[in-house]
């Protein structure tokens, strides 16, 4: 929410849609997202809370409202396009866990 204005995003070509819904600095970041191909009008909530501890930052992802046919596809996409290249970029102690 930037000056009364929610932000839109459109990533891969136009295959993915969404909007920030909320964002607290260094805490969540809160976004409706769709794939281009899903009915039109539905949308998930993506829900990225961030947790800073004495060693590391913890980082967790929770996603709702995955049309069922979409939802094991939607988790390889997670791992192959974001938590791999996370971990290719800050890899050391990197744990990645099998949450979406």
């Amino acid at each position: 929410y930037i000056f009364g204005f929610y932000c839109r995003f459109i990533l891969y070509g136009g295959n993915v849609l969404g909007k920030f819904e909320e964002l607290v600095p260094e805490k969540k970041i809160q976004q409706s997202w769709r794939l281009k191909n899903w009915s039109s009008g539905h949308y998930s909530n993506v829900i990225i809370e961030l947790e800073e501890t004495s060693s590391s930052t913890m980082m967790s992802l929770k996603q709702t409202g995955i049309p069922a046919p979409e939802y094991d596809g939607m988790k390889t996409n997670w791992y192959r396009y974001y938590w791999h290249s996370i971990k290719q970029t800050f890899g050391f102690g990197t744990s990645i866990s099998d949450a979406l």
